[in-house]
């Protein structure tokens, strides 16, 4: 499924990196025009996504990636990706890492 809209203006970007169904770590990745990457991420984009990763209960698959933004209608989903196919930005590359490992691995 894809979803179009007309162009909006955004403030901020975050990623969400979501694992069994838990965003569990986050990187700013845009500012306006200009992309920059922060992991010092506000708790409520975190919040806002997480919300909507429980809204989202018919997910293929439990874990992904979900990019939210501020913009002047408040908080919107961007994006939904998968893991394998989205940058990782300035997020906390041992805390995803860790989940994945926690949830997936059989050991």
């Amino acid at each position: 499924m894809v979803v179009v809209c007309a162009p909006k203006q955004i403030f901020v970007e975050v990623r969400c990196f979501v694992v069994a169904k838990r965003v569990v770590t986050a990187s700013i990745y845009k500012r306006g025009d200009r992309v920059t990457y922060s992991d010092q991420v506000d708790q409520a984009y975190i919040d806002f996504a997480q919300h909507m990763v429980d809204v989202w209960t018919t997910a293929p698959v439990d874990s992904y990636v979900i990019d939210v933004a501020d913009t002047p209608e408040g908080f919107k989903v961007v994006e939904v990706n998968t893991l394998n196919a989205s940058g990782f930005y300035a997020c906390d590359m041992q805390r995803l890492v860790g989940a994945l490992e926690d949830e997936y691995d059989p050991d």
